[in-house]
């Protein structure tokens, strides 16, 4: 496949949802071939924090994660031509949404429920059928809908599709803004 320069040169694509357990490794593959660089911001966050955001939330409460998550998300932003993946939940916190979409178009790919804990039962085996986890899921799910109604965050179905083909249509996705 040849690299493709997106038509927001020097923007970002922002790719942030619950339903589908692999987005960082959709967003990981399609990135190179978009000529974008890949930052999963789930995981560069818990790096900065040094420990997972939902730790931090528990040990310092929301007012210290948002914080920072400000901090964070400033030196992010300076970043162009990014695809970032980061969690709906994250997107949602204090001014992130506000801070980010400018840099880009934000979107949400999503599945159906019954697909989603088909993944998630999947990947997380058993897991999956823990109270806690599911109550985990639910939670995220709960964010990625409030987030899909926000303005300026385009929403992008994948329903029933394997991974190779979702990378190819957030490839045609992006390539169809050129």
């Amino acid at each position: 496949m040849t690299q493709l320069r997106p038509y927001f040169d020097g923007k970002n694509l922002i790719l942030s949802g619950a339903t589908l357990p692999d987005i960082p490794l959709m967003a990981a593959r399609a990135a190179p071939q978009l000529g974008l660089r890949y930052l999963n911001g789930d995981v560069e966050l818990a790096q900065f924090l040094g420990e997972a955001p939902a730790e931090t939330r528990e040990r310092l409460g929301s007012a210290r994660l948002k914080l920072e998550l400000m901090t964070w998300l400033e030196m992010t932003v300076l970043r162009r031509d990014m695809l970032l993946s980061i969690a709906p939940s994250l997107l949602l916190l204090g001014d992130a949404l506000p801070r980010l979409r400018p840099t880009g178009i934000v979107l949400v790919p999503h599945t159906s429920l019954d697909e989603a804990l088909s993944a998630r039962h999947r990947a997380w085996g058993e897991r999956y059928h823990d109270r806690g986890q599911r109550a985990i899921l639910l939670e995220a799910l709960r964010a990625e809908e409030a987030l899909r109604g926000k303005d300026g965050v385009e929403t992008f179905a994948l329903n029933g599709l394997p991974l190779a083909e979702r990378v190819e249509r957030l490839i045609a996705f992006w390539q169809a803004r050129r």
